[in-house]
């Protein structure tokens, strides 16, 4: 069994080699929100399409894209969830605007369908996962809508924590739950993999998706330069297609 040291070694060095291969893999570090993932990747394949330019992106929950920004200086920009991100003292220099997130409560294949919000305390329906609460932006909106709904109560011995968007997405499609809370832009990714889902405009605080400057890279050439592609009719329609 390893020791601790040894853990610690290994540890330090995969960090040391993922940040190396980003110094030297591409023009432009940054990071996204997880259910972010499928229309962030279409806009930068778009991007290294139009300019040869090469740009690294990696994608997690709101907590864990936040602390990869503070923990590496290779960063330049972080995509996610504006109150969120300025949560974080100085660590963003600005905000470019990209859309407003939905909450959307999407159910399996073969599941009941959810048309009203108290279709939810079906008997048939008896697992329903919603992303982390305190880490996901997805989780927090879940938890204020089932609050402003009168809904926790009685769905209380069905709902289980995941981790990320993505997690709850694999779930569906895997039919391991009934139903789960995740964004439109996933659930449109997502398809006939799943049953449907239902779009909820309301009962949580509004989600400003935002292109977030890190502190320190406001000049960077490649940033500047992948900003404005985010203002451009081709990347919007991407975004509008995935429900941004």
């Amino acid at each position: 069994m390893k020791s601790i040291k040894q853990l610690f070694i290994i540890a330090v060095s995969l960090f040391a080699l993922s940040h190396a291969s980003w110094s030297y893999a591409a023009e432009l570090v940054i990071v996204s929100g997880g259910g972010y993932k499928k229309p962030m990747q279409e806009v930068i394949n778009a991007y290294q399409a139009e300019t040869g330019k090469k740009v690294d992106a990696s994608y997690g929950n709101m907590r864990q894209i936040t602390a990869q920004a503070q923990a590496s200086s290779k960063i330049a920009l972080a995509i996610g969830d504006q109150k969120f991100f300025s949560q974080t003292d100085k660590l963003f220099a600005g905000y470019q605007s990209i859309g407003e997130g939905k909450l959307v409560i999407a159910w399996a294949t073969g599941s009941p369908a959810i048309k009203q919000d108290n279709d939810l305390t079906n008997l048939q329906i008896t697992r329903i996962a919603h992303p982390h609460a305190k880490k996901a932006i997805y989780g927090r909106a879940a938890i204020e809508w089932l609050a402003a709904n009168n809904l926790q109560d009685k769905v209380m011995d069905t709902v289980m924590q995941a981790s990320t968007v993505p997690q709850v997405s694999s779930y569906l499609v895997a039919r391991e739950i009934d139903a789960g809370f995740i964004n439109l832009t996933d659930a449109i990714g997502l398809g006939d993999r799943i049953g449907g889902y239902k779009v909820l405009d309301k009962g949580y605080t509004p989600i400003k998706i935002v292109a977030a400057t890190v502190d320190g890279h406001q000049q960077d050439v490649e940033l500047v330069a992948f900003r404005d592609f985010l203002k451009t009719e081709q990347a919007q329609k991407i975004f509008q297609r995935y429900g941004l």
